[in-house]
């Protein structure tokens, strides 16, 4: 369950953005496009899994994000590993090895929990990022031109490869409201 301030919500349905490389430069025979492809894929049913898994009431430690460090706008390290059930964790884990970057993000009342972070991807990895909020919205990755939408209870998670170098804005599109920036290197 997530506590947005006092409410209780379980996630009912996630909803999963993909970004799929148009051109591969990296691929230079049927078998290298077809790998990537396979790999993207992998990416796609162990996400599935997951999130099945915790929309089923599973426990799993939602505080458990990966070792990618993280900035507030402060300049100050923010670690994401808290404890299950704390204000601003998700019950969204990411188990799969496919995925390089997690990131989650709550709002609780129009406010980012733990404030607006930099997170930080090298070109080519595969980034994670979940958000819940108490209140409907549309969620957009600027530069990518990902969108998700969220409801009250219903959290988007955007999966994508970090093709394209520079600082990226995600912002809550209806308040806009900036939630993180996604530094790719």
């Amino acid at each position: 369950m997530t506590d947005f301030g006092g409410q209780n919500i379980a996630p009912k349905k996630i909803e999963i953005t993909r970004f799929y490389r148009r051109v591969n430069k990296r691929a230079t025979t049927q078998e290298d496009l077809k790998d990537e492809q396979m790999r993207f894929v992998a990416v796609k049913i162990i996400l599935v899994a997951t999130l099945l898994a915790a929309c089923s009431g599973s426990n799993a430690d939602s505080g458990a994000l990966g070792d990618k460090s993280e900035e507030s706008e402060s300049g100050h390290s923010h670690s994401h590993e808290h404890a299950a059930g704390a204000a601003h964790s998700l019950n969204i884990p990411f188990d799969s090895e496919l995925i390089d970057v997690k990131h989650s993000v709550q709002i609780i009342k129009g406010e980012v929990a733990g404030g607006v972070q930099r997170v930080r991807a090298e070109l080519g990895e595969v980034v994670a990022f979940a958000v819940a909020s108490d209140a409907a919205e549309i969620l957009h990755l600027h530069g990518y031109d990902l969108v998700a939408t969220i409801e009250p209870g219903i959290s988007a998670v955007l999966v994508f490869e970090a093709s394209i170098p520079g600082l990226f804005e995600i912002e809550l599109e209806n308040a806009g409201l900036l939630i993180s920036k996604v530094e790719i290197r």
